[in-house]
């Protein structure tokens, strides 16, 4: 489907979240030129997307490891060592 034929859709591939943004600005050479203040979500999406873009590689080599310790039933999961790493993932997601 073509979103371009969309009412309320601007261009395509680009969604309204019902917030305000502002479309004008005047530079300091009186030029008037488009300016847009994202929403706070649309922030937090663009830091989530450069954090994932930015992330190493899968190592495929351990995580075949990490199946065959769980298949002989012998890998051991320290809860609360993976429950910081979560609190500490989305700390630098999307900050405290």
């Amino acid at each position: 489907m073509d979103s371009s034929r969309i009412s309320g859709s601007p261009q395509p591939g680009i969604f309204s979240t019902g917030k305000k943004t502002t479309r004008k600005q005047h530079s300091k050479t009186g030029v008037e030129g488009d300016a847009v203040n994202l929403s706070e979500d649309m922030q937090s999406l663009q830091q989530a997307s450069a954090a994932a873009h930015n992330a190493p590689e899968i190592d495929e080599a351990k995580v075949a490891e990490i199946r065959s310790a769980i298949a002989r039933g012998e890998l051991q999961i320290n809860a609360e060592r993976l429950a910081q790493k979560m609190l500490d993932l989305e700390e630098s997601l999307f900050g405290k």
